[in-house]
């Protein structure tokens, strides 16, 4: 079994990747694409840590992923404020 840290930072990736998940769709709908640079981005940091999991701990890992996530899911948001009140000014 898992330690309660990892499997918390689990619960904290898996909610991070929902909702980024949702506002994609949710851009999608309105035909457009902004978070292409930002899922390049996102997989290159993941592909280095996945590089490097021999020298880091499973703790590690996860946290780094973690903050690799919340990162992108701020961005994310800020993207969708934007979005939003240029999608209000049109009306």
């Amino acid at each position: 079994f898992l330690n309660p840290q990892i499997t918390f930072l689990i619960i904290l990736n898996s909610i991070c990747h929902v909702l980024i998940y949702n506002f994609v769709t949710y851009f999608r709908t309105y035909k457009k694409e902004p978070l292409i640079i930002q899922s390049i981005i996102s997989a290159i940091l993941h592909l280095s840590i996945y590089l490097r999991i021999n020298t880091l701990s499973l703790e590690e890992v996860f946290l780094l992923i973690f903050i690799i996530n919340f990162l992108i899911l701020v961005n994310t948001i800020i993207l969708l404020k934007s979005f939003k009140e240029s999608k209000l000014k049109l009306k």
